[in-house]
């Protein structure tokens, strides 16, 4: 357990025995909303928390004072790619194309030193961004990354990527069983199945990927480039696939409808992320399906789409909603992969506390892992950070809204080894 010194980078050797956090405020998505707050930490277990007079005196205790700042339990970014972190972010591109073509180019010349460098700094901007867990999409070669998250302190899922048309499906479908059988990283992180897109897969290698009862992620109706090629054959994404990519013409993946209720079979359960094209009748298909949302909102600002983008539509359905942060390619904070600038995109567009679920204890439930790690509540925590404030707060909700409408990045208060 490492306690905040004056930089999110610099730490003391952890103090024996319990440690009592006293700041401004204290928030969690599950009802913790204590002005001051106060949280009492020993062993990477929270004993008790609220306001220092509910705690009351704690003998024995090292205490730290954020007297400026919002507790917040540890961040989980549901969508990532860490192997893209080699570089800072990348301007826009006119076309949704273009940019692939430069990330292709990006992976064809990556070796396994340069994608293990490139994970170790993604890993390193999630940590400054206050992130405890990640679902992490996993590129062709795996074992760099796999070996990075497994030595890491990150929790979550290493979603294992598959591209599976033509000649590509059967190598797909037996990757995928061949995960059922393989070791995961670490006892933190577990080993997921992601079939890229329905333009990149097959519905077998759907199916495959659901057979094996782990966690499944994919980009979901992302463009109407996507949606044009999978129900009439036709788009820049057919000529993305024919051109770029050198698929043969009769392996395009024509599905003759709108890929949720094309897949839905094998969605159920399945994080399911940018869900850009999508009206309501394909959310209550999601809804029923059990499927969760992932919605990635700098990266949908990034490539010109509307914010905040399916939020109603899969409010209105039920859906349960996570969030996630894309690639650092596409953001604009080269020093931090944060959830909490996530969140500012969307604050003008939902509750607060609804949120700070989002990033919080849903995500952590879609990424099966226990959500009461990432609350503030008596119990085992995955970590605490702090954030400053500008102004002393007289509710939590106005300390949450302080948090969502700055700048500021978080700071370590604790972290849970």
């Amino acid at each position: 357990m490492g306690v905040f010194t004056d930089q999110y980078t610099a730490w003391d050797q952890a103090p024996t025995g319990r440690t009592l956090l006293i700041a401004a405020a204290a928030v969690d998505a599950m009802g913790t909303t204590a002005v001051p707050g106060a949280v009492l930490v020993d062993n990477s277990r929270i004993e008790a928390s609220g306001t220092p007079q509910s705690i009351g005196p704690v003998e024995g205790a090292h205490i730290i004072t954020l007297p400026d700042d919002c507790l917040l339990p540890g961040l989980v970014n549901a969508h990532t790619h860490l192997d893209l972190s080699g570089r800072g972010p990348m301007p826009p591109e006119p076309d949704f194309r273009h940019w692939l073509a430069k990330v292709r180019a990006m992976r064809a010349q990556a070796t396994d030193t340069t994608i293990t460098a490139a994970v170790r700094r993604g890993i390193d901007l999630a940590r400054a961004g206050g992130t405890v867990a990640v679902g992490d999409i996993v590129a062709h070669p795996s074992a760099p990354t796999i070996a990075a998250l497994g030595q890491s302190n990150l929790r979550g899922v290493a979603f294992i990527e598959q591209f599976g048309l033509g000649a590509r499906q059967q190598c797909a479908i037996d990757t995928f069983n061949a995960l059922q059988h393989q070791r995961a990283p670490s006892n933190r992180m577990q080993l997921g199945c992601s079939p890229h897109a329905p333009y990149s897969c097959t519905k077998r290698v759907f199916e495959a990927a659901a057979r094996t009862g782990l966690p499944v992620a994919t980009h979901l109706a992302e463009s109407q480039g996507e949606l044009e090629c999978l129900e009439h054959g036709t788009g820049p994404t057919r000529a993305l696939l024919l051109e770029d990519v050198g698929l043969p013409e009769s392996a395009l993946p024509l599905l003759h409808a709108h890929p949720v209720p094309a897949l839905i079979e094998h969605l159920r359960g399945a994080l399911c992320v940018h869900l850009n094209c999508i009206d309501s009748s394909h959310a209550a298909l999601l809804r029923d399906a059990g499927a969760i949302a992932c919605l990635c909102p700098r990266a949908t600002a990034y490539f010109a789409r509307e914010v905040p983008g399916p939020l109603d539509i899969l409010r209105s359905a039920g859906v349960p909603i996570v969030l996630g942060t894309d690639s650092l390619l596409c953001l604009d904070t080269p020093d931090r992969i944060c959830m909490l600038d996530e969140l500012r995109q969307l604050q003008p567009h939902a509750d607060a506390f609804d949120l700070l679920a989002m990033v919080t204890t849903q995500a952590a439930a879609a990424l099966r892992m226990d959500p009461a790690l990432v609350d503030l509540r008596p119990g085992p925590t995955a970590g605490i950070i702090s954030v400053p404030l500008r102004q002393a707060p007289a509710t939590a909700r106005a300390a949450l809204d302080d948090v969502l409408t700055s700048a500021a990045g978080p700071r370590w208060a604790i972290d849970a080894p």
